[in-house]
């Protein structure tokens, strides 16, 4: 009777490995070095308004962030060099008109629709000579310019034949530079900055959300006070979630359009 009762435990025992300890493990997440790894291209805009915020930038954040300038001439090409001896890679951005021009507007040398080509192109290389040895251009508040294909397409047209990458900053969904060019990325995730804490922790959760299914991410955060302290401190987390911070090009593109 004994031993029948032995065996019979040991029966149930070897139902219950059979039967739930596969399903137990197959639930159990992959550790994160095996996991998927996520490229993260990060790129704060504006940084250079402020002296204040651009030595704060310099000094909190990672150089794997992408920094992008607004261009204003040699006070933005000593920004620049400042940066780039930190080791940061550096955009600079390029006005762009948008869907409630002029009442919102962009800045000076903005490209316009429904001027000729030749006249945006002019605007395109007074912006793209503010910045030396850069990596690109990033396209700023271009809601309505980047959505209008005969005049974005020359734009696209000159800097794929100068080898300058374009970024767009994602003004609009409806943008038309990913159809028009190969030689450009598209921002997916935009970090408010409206100094609300909460508003800009939302963007990074749903980052950290998506990363596990996406293999490339591209973000642009205004420069603010706020955003740069919490971003310097998000970023030291994303090595513990499988996601790596990277410049998007290895070498400037800019060099020989500035005759350097």
């Amino acid at each position: 009777m004994q031993s029948f009762r032995v065996v019979k435990s040991y029966l149930i025992l070897l139902v219950i490995l059979i039967f739930y300890a596969p399903t137990s493990l197959a639930q159990d997440p992959l550790p994160v070095s095996k996991q998927k790894e996520t490229t993260l291209n990060l790129i704060i805009s504006n940084v250079g308004l402020s002296e204040n915020l651009l030595k704060m930038a310099l000094e909190k954040l990672s150089p794997e962030v992408s920094l992008a300038f607004y261009p204003l001439g040699d006070e933005t090409r000593k920004q620049i060099s400042q940066a780039q001896k930190k080791g940061f890679e550096v955009f600079v951005l390029c006005p762009m008109e948008p869907v409630n021009y002029p009442q919102n507007d962009p800045g000076p040398n903005v490209l316009l629709t429904g001027i000729p080509s030749e006249e945006n192109v002019k605007r395109l290389e007074s912006v793209i000579n503010t910045c030396t040895n850069c990596s690109g251009v990033v396209g700023f508040k271009g809601s309505l310019f980047t959505i209008s294909e005969p005049d974005l397409k020359p734009i696209l047209q000159y800097l794929d034949l100068k080898k300058i990458h374009f970024i767009d900053d994602g003004s609009t969904s409806r943008s038309l530079s990913p159809k028009l060019s190969t030689n450009s990325s598209q921002v997916t995730y935009i970090i408010n900055t409206d100094n609300e804490k909460n508003s800009i922790h939302s963007v990074l959760a749903q980052i950290i959300q998506d990363a596990p299914s996406t293999k490339k991410m591209t973000a642009i955060c205004d420069a603010s006070f706020l955003s740069i302290e919490i971003l310097s401190e998000w970023v030291k987390t994303l090595k513990d979630k499988n996601i790596v911070l990277k410049h998007f090009i290895n070498s400037p593109l800019l060099n020989k359009n500035n005759g350097q």
